[in-house]
Formats: structure tokens, sequence, C-alpha cells
């Protein structure tokens, strides 16, 4: 039977521009097993031993063997300083025996190492003696380099265990019978600390504030076929664009004594935006729901040889539900921007785990050409997750949080049928148009349509849980003829 055509209906509804919500009441959490996503890295930042900020060296206090020593990292790279800050990251170890970090020490000429040994050498006679006789009441030593040659690899440190020491007045040096040591041998607790915030970035963290910026964009290329199944349907991605930038920053403690994570938390920013129009041509009634996910998690890691490696990951997906009574072509499409997201990850414990902000503009449209009773529902998924590999491996974990937003449409009409949120649209300019929807709609127009939002959080292999979930009507009307 051929289809009854009539002439575009413009029918405005009402616009929400925005609007804003706090939901922080945690759903149970339940077990999960999330596989460890593949790590895609398109960039590789290396973060190597810096200076101690604020740190007198020429104090003799820094000569004094302690039992905690504070070490920081940061980037060695000089083109870095015309890029996004890469922050630092803040190792504060407690050891089981006194310590002495020799890059502290203005008062060294040179420190030279080999396999069962290290050698330093004092600018004069007050740091040689000064040394000598608080490294001399020590039964055991640990040293800590940050010298190269045989002392420590490029961007690491060395620590060494001492067992004796021989001082040599003559050339003011002192020799110290020692050997290498991993951190596993000779480190009771490890804090890590990501922080040191870029210039004007989300500074609101009242703990650690966030340290890394990773800005991240995709587009897939117009009229892309996201789904294929002749004669049946066809689904064409019109425009797919996504944009987004992750600030986080994340505590690590570690307790070798008892071989045991103490705590893990990741505290993360994030703001995207994304243009999601999809079409779909159907060739007959069919119902069908597909999820296209373009590509991996891309990482950029941040690497601290030997100690830390972290990867904050990104990846957006789109997804589509059809459903329709007869052959139609129906486009459904979102723009959305969301600038300020805040997610706490407590990797340990998930009753921790909360959000704030998430508030959103959007855009949402839809259009259907021919009688037929549709839903066609549309959203883009983003994933961030954050992997972090401590100590080659002894921590390998990740954790992340998904953002869905989307749109979902109901129509039922006997004609072309179009509408679309306008931008500047007010209540009184729209509402003289439309009639409420009763229980029925005969002989005309149907069309009920909301914005959706869930936001998920996990722990890989540990849990899961729902931050947020809400559906906000945008309209349910009848346009009678």
């Amino acid at each position: 039977m051929a289809r009854k055509q009539w002439s575009p209906l413009k029918v405005a509804a009402l616009q929400i521009l925005s609007f804003s919500f706090v939901h922080q009441a945690l759903a149970q959490s339940c077990a999960a097993n999330y596989p460890p996503s593949v790590p895609v890295a398109s960039d590789t930042a290396t973060l190597g031993p810096v200076p101690a900020p604020n740190l007198d060296t020429s104090d003799p206090v820094h000569m004094i063997p302690a039992s905690k020593a504070s070490l920081y990292y940061g980037s060695l790279d000089p083109e870095r300083s015309h890029k996004a800050a890469l922050g630092s990251v803040n190792m504060n170890l407690e050891l089981n025996h006194d310590t002495v970090v020799l890059e502290y020490i203005d008062a060294i000429e040179s420190v030279k190492c080999t396999n069962a040994s290290v050698i330093v050498a004092f600018k004069n006679a007050t740091g040689f003696e000064t040394a000598l006789q608080s490294w001399s009441l020590e039964k055991n030593l640990i040293l800590i380099t940050n010298h190269l040659g045989n002392c420590d690899t490029e961007f690491e440190r060395g620590f060494f265990k001492v067992d004796k020491i021989a001082p040599n007045q003559s050339n003011l040096s002192i020799s110290c019978k020692a050997t290498k040591q991993p951190i596993t041998k000779i480190a009771e607790t490890c804090e890590l600390a990501f922080s040191s915030v870029p210039a004007g970035k989300l500074g609101k963290r009242l703990t650690l504030n966030p340290s890394y910026s990773i800005p991240f964009s995709k587009s897939l290329a117009n009229n892309t076929v996201l789904l294929s199944e002749p004669p049946y349907l066809t689904v064409t991605a019109d425009e797919a664009a996504f944009s987004s930038e992750i600030t986080f920053s994340g505590y690590l403690y570690f307790d070798f004594w008892a071989f045991k994570l103490r705590e893990l938390y990741f505290d993360i920013d994030a703001g995207f935006s994304a243009d999601v129009a999809l079409s779909a041509h159907l060739a007959a009634a069919y119902d069908k729901s597909f999820t296209y996910n373009p590509s991996d998690l891309t990482y950029t890691l941040v690497n601290i040889p030997g100690i830390v490696q972290l990867g904050p990951g990104v990846a957006f997906g789109l997804e589509m539900d059809l459903s329709a009574s007869a052959a139609v072509d129906v486009v459904a499409g979102l723009s959305i921007a969301m600038p300020n997201g805040n997610v706490h990850l407590d990797l340990l414990n998930a009753a921790n785990t909360a959000t704030t902000g998430w508030t959103p503009t959007y855009h949402p449209h839809a259009n259907i050409s021919a009688q037929a009773n549709v839903q066609a529902n549309a959203s883009a998924t983003v994933t961030v997750e954050m992997a972090l590999s401590f100590l080659g491996g002894l921590v390998d974990l990740s954790s992340g949080l998904t953002a869905k937003p989307g749109i979902a449409n109901t129509f039922s009409l006997d004609a072309h049928f179009d509408t679309e949120l306008p931008k500047n649209a007010t209540a009184k300019e729209i509402t003289k148009d439309l009639h409420k929807r009763g229980p029925s709609c005969d002989d005309g127009v149907s069309l009920k349509s909301d914005f959706t939002f869930s936001l998920d959080a996990f722990a890989t292999r540990s849990w899961s849980t729902t931050l947020v979930k809400t559906g906000i009507p945008l309209w349910d009307f009848c346009y009678q003829f």
C-alpha cells in the first residue's frame, strides 16, 4: 500500500538549554570482572629525578641519616616547557635503615659507584667531618644516589645498602662498602602523591591537586557506515565528533612490612563534548540495538622508570536502539557539552567513591520520514580509565568511569515529521503550538522524548557502581490534524 504523504510539519518543543544536578547516592556496589583494556600509547612522557622544592642543600642536617626520605620526579624534557604541564610525583619512603639522600648535600664534590662500593668526595673538611661523624654511628646505612655513571641509570635513582665505611682524610672522601638494592628490599612503606596543579586548572581539590591534563579529540568521517544488515537496515554516522580533557590526581600507600596496598585513589576532573548525528534506513519493520566502538582506549603514558607507570586512557563510542513498525528513515542526534565532571575513585573501597558536577548543556534533534511507530534512541559514551603499574607490577590495577548521555525518542505519526530543540526558543513561543498528549493520539503525531544520562564507576576485577542515573523529560505531546 502506498504511503500517505503529508507536507512537513514544523513543531517546536520546550527547550532546556541546561540543567544541573548533584547526585551522590551510591548504588550498592556489585561484583564486576572488567577485563583490562589494551593500552594504545599515543604519547609517553618520562618523569625523572628533579630537585626538591624549597630545600636548602647547604643545611648540614641533610648529612644526618634519617628513617624517612622524600624524593621528587618531574619532566626533564626542555620542550615540555612549551606544552601542557605534566605535573610531578612526590614519593615518600619510610626505610628499614636510616638513609641519606646524597643529592640534597651541597658539600659533596662527587659520587662514584662500583658493583661493591660508593665513594663520596667532599668539597671541604667541614662537610667531610660532619658526614663521617654521623655515618659512623650507623650499623647499616642506605645511600640514595642521583649521579648517573655506575650509580644509577638515566631517569632513575640508585639505592645502596652500606655495610661498612672507610674514610680518607687526605682526599676528603668516604668509601662505602655497599650493594645496590631494589626499593622492595629496603622500604617499609611507600607513598606516592601526584601533585602540582597546571596553571589555572581546576584548583578546587582540598587534599591532592590535579597533576596531569590530557587533551583528547576524535572524529569519524562524515557518512561513516556503522552497521549494515542488507537488505533491512543501514545505520550511518552523519556526524560524530568528540573532544575531552582529563585532569587527574591520586595517592598510593603501600606497606612493604605487611606486603599490602593500604590506600589507592584517583580524583578525575573530566570535561567532554560530543556532536553525534545518526541516521538509519529501515526497509521493513525491524528491531535492533548496537554499540559502535571505533578504537581501544588510547593512553598517554606517564612513566617514572623503575617506580611507577600511569596511563590515563580515553575511549568513545556510539549506541543506538531502533524499533520501527514499518519501512522508514530515521535520524536522531545530540550535541552535548559537559565541562565540569568530577569523580573521586577509591579503588579499595567503593563506598568512598563519589561524584559532583556533570552539568550538561545539550541540543537534541530527531526526525522520521513516514507513517510508522518508531523508537529511536541515540547516545554517546565516553570511558575514562586510569591504569597504574607500581614497581614492575607489584601493584597493577586500573579504575575508571563511563559517562553516557543520550536522547530517547518515541514517535507515532502519519506524515514526515521532524523536531529540533531551537537554540533560542522560549516557553511562551513554543507552548502555544503544542497539545499535551492524553491517553491516545488518534489522527495525529505524538512524540515523547527524554534526555538521559548515566555515570558508572569501576575498579577492574573488583567492583562497579552507578553514581548517576537520570532522565529529564524534554517533550511529551500530541499534534492532531
